[in-house]
């Protein structure tokens, strides 16, 4: 029985792209089209006030935030900026941010998330020209490109987000699929697997639960679907499901592209 705390606020001038806590203090960061990123303390959750309010009045960001993440430690907040650029902002003090570093200049299009890894080294960018680029930003002065940019989403990648472990991370995009990509070595990433699809329309957010073998993601296509990474799981659920009848007809109506397995024991050879 979840009931609203305090009446609706007001934040911003323009749409509100996206929101997020901070993992540590109870501060929510709140992204709009306006070009604005305004930190709320929610100490109070039915009182909830504005503590600061980054980039107001910088025109070239007229065209708004897409997307805002905090670090896990809580003392990093990131900006993606529709100018092609991501922000950096120490936020140990919500009431007194400050920028700690240049923009990282994506130069190739708009930023429309930003992930951080868990361990707080790696910054993770998604962009409008169809690529995730990854950051290495241990040096808060000097950030840098590392390894090669992530290529094989076929329009906008809309979500990036990285597993608890940090060895994997997740893209979803315009062109239906989500993309799974191994990150375990910064410098040399690669693409795990074939693209993940049941989606009918874009995906604009993909996020892992809490042990990383389960994925759920969002669509334009009005649903939210969950996909298990774990194969075991997938297969005790796929058993259940058809109560081990998975016989040679099923095999190839559903995935005739593989050879016949019949994974369910005791379940019919064809």
């Amino acid at each position: 029985h979840p009931q609203r705390l305090g009446p609706p606020q007001n934040a911003g001038t323009g749409q509100v792209s996206t929101v997020t806590f901070n993992p540590k203090q109870p501060v929510l960061a709140v992204a709009d089209y306006d070009g604005t990123v305004q930190l709320w303390n929610v100490a109070d959750p039915a009182r909830p006030r504005v503590s600061a309010t980054l980039q107001r009045g910088d025109t070239s960001l007229a065209h708004g935030i897409h997307g805002v993440a905090f670090s896990a430690d809580g003392t990093l907040l990131a900006s993606a900026g529709a100018d092609d650029t991501v922000r950096l902002w120490n936020v140990r003090d919500p009431a007194h941010p400050v920028e700690v570093t240049t923009p990282l200049a994506s130069q190739t299009g708009g930023v429309l998330a930003v992930a951080f890894s868990p361990d707080g080294h790696t910054l993770a960018t998604a962009n409008q020209d169809h690529t995730v680029r990854l950051w290495d930003i241990r040096n808060l002065a000097h950030p840098v490109r590392v390894g090669q940019k992530l290529t094989g989403h076929t329009s906008f990648v809309y979500s990036a987000t990285f597993s608890s472990d940090g060895h994997t991370l997740a893209t979803s995009g315009d062109d239906h699929t989500i993309r799974l990509w191994d990150v375990g070595d910064p410098a040399h990433p690669s693409a795990l697997g074939q693209p993940l699809i049941g989606h009918t329309a874009a995906i604009d957010q993909v996020v892992f639960g809490p042990n990383g073998g389960l994925l759920a993601s969002a669509g334009d296509d009005h649903t939210v679907q969950l996909t298990a990474l774990d194969a075991g799981r997938a297969t005790r659920r796929i058993c259940a499901v058809t109560g081990g009848a998975l016989g040679r007809p099923q095999w190839q109506e559903y995935i005739p592209e593989l050879p016949f397995d019949p994974p369910c024991p005791g379940g019919p050879p064809e």
